[in-house]
């Protein structure tokens, strides 16, 4: 019954959408700002480079930073349904594209903000309104000035942050629910209670990090000391559903926001207001880490945190086997919550670089290059990824985890640029040929599919089944983002000498696959098979 509600509920609520782009397809995607807008004085368009940025997957929203035109309800696609060429950004010098759930930013070399996506809590925070936006728009402080120096930011459900090169750190969107203490501290800022969305970085950053209000900030070489009060310097922020984790440059993690399932491993399911160091990671007396950690990662009710060591600890929810708790461990998941609140050690995982949570499942990268991945029913813990290459012994230097209806898609980089993904495909994510193209690909089309997946026997997943996407195969993949059921990528053109080698590379890989494949058929190919594509 609870089934068949939210299938009626998804159905009637994408009919009505598009009845409304159909009635005045504008509202659907506004025309980018114009330069003069767009561009700051200080950061004019320059000569091309040779970074492009291209987009696929579900266009709802604006997901894809795409324009869409459409005056034809029945054949409104739902998908980019192949790679499309996000142009807006071909005068950039582009550091990092992030995303989680329904909206991205771009970051850029000189620190500006780029947002595109779903703004229906004011995350993107690109003006006083909750309009999605189709094109990607500079984010705006509430004083109109747009964010600067800015070197990391994170796209959270319905909230975002960003820290500057000061280690101070903006926060917009969302400010939470009517029983969260009247509301607003979701965004960490007194100022903001009953406050429900904030459209735009608020004007001035927490007070709780980098020099604001005339504080004096720590640093390693002049740490915290007892009887001195100085403000942490952030150096790393990342977005959940429903809180926020934030690094210091001392190696502490700071959080805040909704305590339930423990998702803030403070060791307790309170709600935090304020940011809030993790002490399970420091020493009672000093204040300072008694495990510094390197990196952190939130998303939906679970908290990811990466020792400098390498080592992986997690906290929250274990709905989906995100914390990755092996046969060994399923007593700490106890009967009703199904969650911990304090940081709990995955041994399994050592000498990790990177983590990467999705809605359903994570991936983690060790420091030889090597993708551990878990979630979901089918692996409860970590368990390593193998055949990347085969002879060519392609190594992995960035993974990522988006989130989707039932079952998240996953994306791995190698070391030389090439591109795998994994996952989810019903909206063409994956650039996996699962399901009908061009005019079958209309928005009943995919209604059926989605009904259709709900069956058990029907599964709508290419699981861990991986897909090297041919429209890419010329390019080097330098950088990616996954949301929901869409894909942002960031690829350097090669010169004719270097995409000459790289196809040699690609033969070689291909018959290395198609010959492992043919000696054990059948047999174990669940776990790695590869596709190539034909996008």
């Amino acid at each position: 019954m609870a089934a068949a509600t939210i299938r009626r509920a998804w159905l009637r609520s994408t009919i009505r959408a598009q009845r409304r782009f159909a009635r005045d397809p504008l509202s659907l995607d506004d025309e980018p700002e114009d330069h003069e807008e767009a561009f700051p004085a200080d950061e004019a368009p320059r000569a091309p480079r040779a970074r492009k940025v291209y987009s696929f997957g579900s266009i709802l929203n604006g997901r894809t930073g795409i324009n869409v035109r459409t005056t034809d309800l029945l054949a409104f696609p739902l998908t980019a349904q192949k790679p499309t060429h996000i142009s807006f950004f071909d005068d950039f010098q582009i550091k990092k594209v992030v995303g989680y759930h329904k909206h991205y930013f771009l970051l850029t070399e000189c620190g500006r903000v780029f947002a595109w996506g779903s703004n229906n809590s004011g995350q993107l925070g690109c003006g006083e309104d909750n309009s999605d936006r189709h094109a990607p728009v500079l984010v705006r402080k509430a004083d109109g000035s747009p964010l600067t120096d800015i070197v990391d930011v994170s796209a959270g459900k319905y909230h975002s942050a960003a820290v500057d090169s000061e280690g101070r750190v903006f926060t917009w969107g969302f400010g939470g629910r009517r029983d969260f203490w009247n509301q607003g501290h979701l965004l960490g800022q007194p100022a903001s209670k009953g406050l429900v969305y904030q459209y735009q970085p608020f004007a001035s950053p927490l007070l709780d990090f980098g020099p604001e209000g005339g504080m004096e900030v720590e640093s390693p070489e002049n740490p915290f000391e007892n009887g001195k009060q100085l403000n942490p310097k952030a150096v790393m922020v990342s977005c959940g559903a429903m809180h926020t984790l934030v690094l210091d440059s001392l190696g502490r993690a700071w959080t805040w926001g909704y305590g339930e399932w423990g998702r803030l491993g403070l060791e307790d399911n309170e709600d935090r207001r304020r940011p809030t160091p993790v002490v399970f990671f420091l020493d009672e007396k000093t204040g300072l880490p008694r495990i510094p950690l390197a990196e952190v990662n939130a998303c939906e009710s679970v908290s990811g945190f990466l020792t400098t060591e390498g080592a992986v600890y997690v906290s929250g929810r274990d709905a989906s086997r995100q914390l990755g708790f092996g046969v060994e461990e399923q007593g700490l998941r106890t009967a009703r919550f199904e969650a911990i609140n304090t940081p709990h050690n995955l041994q399994v995982l050592k000498g990790i670089s990177q983590l990467a949570f999705g809605s359903h499942s994570a991936l983690a990268l060790n420091k030889s290059g090597t993708p551990y991945f878990w979630g979901g029913q089918e692996t409860k813990s970590p368990r390593a990824l193998q055949e990347f290459g085969l002879r060519a012994k392609q190594k992995i230097a960035k993974v990522a985890v988006g989130s989707g209806l039932r079952v998240d898609h996953r994306a791995f980089i190698t070391t030389d640029g090439f591109l795998y993904l994994s996952g989810a495909n019903l909206f063409g994510q994956c650039l996996a040929d699962t399901r009908p193209r061009d005019a079958e690909a209309s928005t009943l089309a995919v209604i059926k599919s989605y009904l259709r997946s709900w069956q058990p026997t029907q599964p709508n997943v290419l699981n861990l089944q991986k897909q090297m996407p041919e429209f890419f195969s010329d390019k080097k993949v330098v950088d990616v983002a996954l949301g929901h059921s869409s894909t942002i990528v960031v690829v350097e053109e090669l010169p004719d000498e270097e995409t000459t080698e790289r196809a040699k590379m690609l033969e070689e890989i291909i018959e290395d696959f198609l010959e492992a494949e043919k000696k054990k058929g059948e047999k174990g190919s669940k776990g790695g098979k590869t596709v190539f594509g034909t996008s």
